[in-house]
């Protein structure tokens, strides 16, 4: 039983090793026992206020996976309320906004990040900061960051595409001749993106299109997916007009 694996007895019961416990079973995907673990962690007294934030962080990402996303945004308030310096819990955060059509929030978080973390080997966050100022109907230009553009490479590629320098058939050749697995998670980070851009040009109906082929490729661990589904669910608002509109 799962229980057996993943949970440890109360005699043994250590908030650090609940903590480490919680962690590997979250990345097995036993979200489920993931927060158990991270509850009893909590419970302890001997967890420093760092290690507290740490654990609210991975316990609210355990809760976003689970589509708990209210939890999520609460267990992420408290891991900033004990180390507010904590940054990848303000980029989490900025997902969750997101994910729960809060853009403005969203991109707060998001910018709030990347101050702190300017020079990221990642172009993900600087693309969620770009889609929730967009989708809260802010000017943004992904031009003004010439070091994310014309790398021909994934995931590079996806900040060419939603800049305009890349069009759809394009971007959807960076996603094969990969491993199975590699090409669905492409696949469903490329459609997202795709209909992102296209519900910003007013196509809400293409861009529900591409929504359900990201939400085709089952990859539900993926933040793509999950804001791909929330918007077919008919859970996220309409795309606001820029200021003056």
């Amino acid at each position: 039983m799962l229980c057996g694996v993943w949970l440890v007895t109360a005699a043994a019961a250590d908030p650090l090793a609940e903590a480490e416990q919680g962690t590997a079973a979250a990345r097995a995907g036993h979200l489920a026992e993931a927060v158990t673990l991270y509850d009893q962690a909590l419970a302890g007294e001997t967890l420093s206020r760092r290690q507290r934030a740490l654990v609210h962080n991975n316990r609210a990402m355990a809760f976003k996976r689970l589509g708990r996303l209210e939890d999520a945004r609460v267990g992420l308030n408290r891991s900033l309320a004990l180390d507010p310096e904590r940054a990848k819990a303000l980029h989490d955060r900025g997902v969750v906004h997101f994910l729960l059509g809060r853009f403005d929030r969203a991109a707060a978080d998001l910018t709030a990040f990347l101050e702190q973390q300017p020079d990221l080997p990642s172009p993900y966050p600087r693309l969620w900061q770009h889609l929730a100022r967009r989708r809260n109907g802010q000017t943004d230009s992904l031009a003004d960051h010439p070091r994310l553009l014309g790398r021909r490479a994934w995931p590079w590629v996806l900040a060419d595409f939603q800049s305009g320098a890349m069009d759809e058939t394009t971007l959807l050749g960076f996603t094969g001749h990969q491993t199975r697995v590699e090409h669905l998670e492409r696949t469903c980070t490329a459609s997202f993106h795709i209909g992102q851009r296209l519900l910003l040009e007013g196509q809400a109906d293409q861009a529900a299109d591409r929504f359900r082929q990201a939400v085709a490729t089952g990859q539900v661990h993926l933040d793509e997916y999950q804001a791909a589904a929330r918007f077919l669910a008919g859970v996220e608002p309409a795309v606001r007009a820029p200021p003056g509109h």
